[in-house]
């Protein structure tokens, strides 16, 4: 892949809105904050599988967000998260509403697009709710994954 010249800065990441994250305040909160986002809904149907999409969005280069905790515990989603060659990542905490879920995603903007630029994928990242990055899973944890070991 080409690098971009010295001096450049590197283009933008742009942020992808899974469905189960309440997306209507996430995506104005972080276009207020000069992001670029896509949401699931305006590319996708409802309902459609995780697998399918993943895919879809890692040939595009998005950078996820979502609050799907259970991405790595279905083995064919850890499969598909792994074939997508994308970053991820996901928003913990449960019974938040779409102001605390944009609040902390908001908050962990600058991380969250300073990891994607500097991170290979696939990797997945987990955010707190007070929108600290709290654990990184790269290629080698993630590929573990998918074949356990003897």
């Amino acid at each position: 892949m080409k690098q971009p010249p010295k001096g450049r800065p590197k283009r933008q990441p742009i942020f992808f809105i899974d469905q189960s994250i309440g997306a209507k305040v996430l995506h104005h909160a972080l276009m207020r904050l000069g992001a670029r986002v896509r949401i699931h809904d305006h590319h996708f149907g409802q309902g459609t599988p995780d697998e399918e999409w993943l895919s879809k969005v890692g040939e595009k280069g998005w950078v996820v967000l979502t609050q799907d905790e259970h991405i790595l515990t279905r083995p064919i989603e850890v499969e598909a998260l792994f074939r997508a060659n994308t970053h991820v990542f996901v928003l913990r905490g449960k019974n938040l509403n779409g102001q605390e879920i944009a609040d902390a995603f908001c908050k962990a903007l600058p991380d969250m697009t300073a990891l994607a630029s500097a991170k290979q994928p696939p990797f997945l990242a987990r955010v707190t709710r007070d929108g600290t990055i709290a654990a990184i899973e790269c290629y080698g944890q993630l590929a573990r994954r998918i074949v356990p070991p003897d």
